[in-house]
């Protein structure tokens, strides 16, 4: 099996006089899916207060999105470093080994080693680049998926009910539940393919009530080199056949959902994909996974999150987290959009979908769906899943709308926002309305 690859180890002396010194040594991988890490770092205080292994994916106009992989605490005694720094109390305890999971992480990755010392801002400690293999199972799953990466308020489910109407394909009750299958499965891959997870089975520390996770886990990475069969099972092999059992989960609960539609030719189902690890294992799982990029006007989205709020009298979309409309479009739905985008520009397909062509072009755009799908996109095949889809359109779906019908929910940011509101989306998404075809308006 092919192992890690790393093409670049980047560290950092000083970082502008907010270090005294740090190394972090060429990382070490036993596995195809982990790096086992070491090193030390101090600042002009003292030792660090805790290191974190960070994922780093750049986004343009040099903002970077950062999501946090593994933490631990200096954990290694370091005599060499206090040999240097004989002055500094604490020198000696500035040293850590840790181990970081690479399952979920692009395939070409980008780590920061980050070390966080009191009263200071963390700092970079070294930058690690380098390429992994994929995750393979080796199971072979009858049901393919098709995982819609949308945003809320964009046609989510109502795209579901029309692509699990297709005979060739199966969703359960989509204006009832937004099941998250393979989801919820493939979270538990990534997390008890984490190190610190696995760990726990033969090292345990159950200090923590969830101790399985190994989230409070301070022992330092599992170290079985002298076994050399174990450790392959422990660290590849275990987590290979892990994530076999989750496809078997989500193929045992579509064979049942194909069971009782009375589909026996079904062989894809569609579930909304959420979290970009997600995205990453589905295509590395399911070598004939199929995204569709669903989107919509971020202005008819923004006013359809309004309107949904208000007639369900709920912060939803994150609105919570909002003093005002304007700091709401500033910031969490623009952090949105920037993550959306950054799924479909480094997609490998990009197969885009615009609310406003499902809407008023239904047919062609269906046909242009089920084809990427790998579904049957004859004429006939179009006009029964789509007969079939508006048939069942439930009752439970008006609670779904807030506006007078399908055209009626196109544009309607011109009537809907203020133009204090519209000003912050041109302002927010005008690159982003740009580069999906949208007019500024």
């Amino acid at each position: 099996m092919a192992e890690v690859e790393i093409t670049r180890l980047h560290t950092v002396a000083d970082a502008g006089g907010e270090l005294l010194g740090s190394a972090v040594q060429p990382p070490v991988s036993s596995s195809p899916f982990s790096l086992k890490l070491a090193g030390w770092a101090l600042g002009p205080q003292g030792p660090p207060r805790g290191i974190r292994i960070v994922a780093a994916e750049p986004l343009g106009e040099g903002r970077t999105l950062r999501r946090v992989i593994t933490t631990t605490a200096p954990n290694a005694p370091r005599p060499d470093v206090a040999e240097r720094f004989p002055d500094l109390k604490g020198a000696r305890a500035c040293g850590f080994v840790t181990s970081c999971s690479l399952v979920g992480l692009p395939r070409e990755f980008n780590l920061r080693v980050e070390a966080r010392f009191e009263g200071a801002p963390r700092v970079a400690i070294a930058r690690i680049e380098g390429r992994r293999p994929p995750l393979r199972s080796g199971y072979q799953p009858r049901f393919q998926p098709i995982l819609l990466k949308t945003l809320g308020r964009a046609g989510s489910t109502w795209m579901t009910q029309v692509v699990g109407a297709h005979p060739q394909a199966v969703a359960y009750r989509p204006f009832d539940f937004e099941p998250r299958l393979l989801d919820y499965w493939l979270e538990i891959v990534r997390v008890l393919s984490q190190p610190h997870a696995y760990a726990q089975t033969i090292d345990p520390d159950v200090r923590e009530r969830a101790w399985w996770e190994g989230r409070a886990r301070w022992h330092g990475p599992l170290s079985l080199a002298s076994e050399p069969a174990v450790e392959r099972w422990v660290e590849t092999e275990s987590i290979e056949e892990l994530a076999a059992f989750a496809q078997m989960r989500v193929d045992a609960f579509y064979g049942k959902v194909a069971e009782s539609q009375e589909k026996p030719a079904a062989t894809r189902f569609i579930e909304r994909v959420h979290e970009w690890h997600e995205e990453i294992l589905a295509h590395e799982l399911y070598e004939r996974a199929r995204t569709i990029f669903l989107v919509r006007d971020m202005r008819d989205l923004l006013a359809s999150r309004l309107a949904f709020n208000r007639k369900t009298g709920e912060p939803m979309f994150g609105y919570d987290r909002a003093d005002s409309p304007e700091h709401y479009v500033h910031g969490w739905m623009r952090g949105e959009v920037d993550e959306w985008m950054e799924s479909w520009r480094q997609a490998k397909d990009p197969f885009l979908v615009r609310y406003e062509d499902l809407m008023l072009r239904p047919e062609d755009t269906l046909r242009e769906v089920f084809a990427h799908a790998e579904l049957d996109s004859s004429a006939d095949a179009v006009a029964a899943t789509l007969d079939l889809a508006r048939a069942r359109r439930p009752e439970r779906q008006a609670r779904h709308m807030t506006s007078a019908g399908d055209a009626g929910s196109i544009g309607r940011w011109r009537d809907d926002l203020s133009p204090e509101l519209q000003e912050a989306c041109r302002e927010a998404f005008g690159e982003a309305l740009a580069a999906l075809g949208y007019e500024a308006g």
